[in-house]
């Protein structure tokens, strides 16, 4: 299985996320909480600007990633363009 394909299997759906968040109030702010990569593995809170559709193949396998999995970045910036057969990924950014 790719790296690509076991982080879709495995990754919270937004159904999913709407029941966890589902009694939180409107207004609670929202970070990403992630490692730094440091050797204290320090932990860094980033801030969402965004939200957007993408499609699963704008992300690939990649070795520089702790995930093993990266974001291509396509050369027109297109993104979900709202085809069925394109497996739609909803991105926090």
């Amino acid at each position: 299985m790719s790296e690509v394909t076991e982080l879709m299997e495995n990754t919270l759906t937004v159904g999913q996320l709407r029941d966890l968040i589902e009694t939180i109030e409107d207004d609670t702010p929202v970070v990403i909480v992630c490692g730094y990569g440091d050797r204290g593995n320090t932990q860094q809170a980033i801030r969402i600007d965004d939200a957007d559709m993408m499609v699963r193949g704008d992300f690939a396998p990649s070795a520089y990633s702790d995930s093993g999995v990266a974001m291509v970045e396509d050369e027109d910036g297109s993104g979900y363009d709202g085809e069925e057969d394109c497996n739609p990924v909803f991105v926090l950014q």
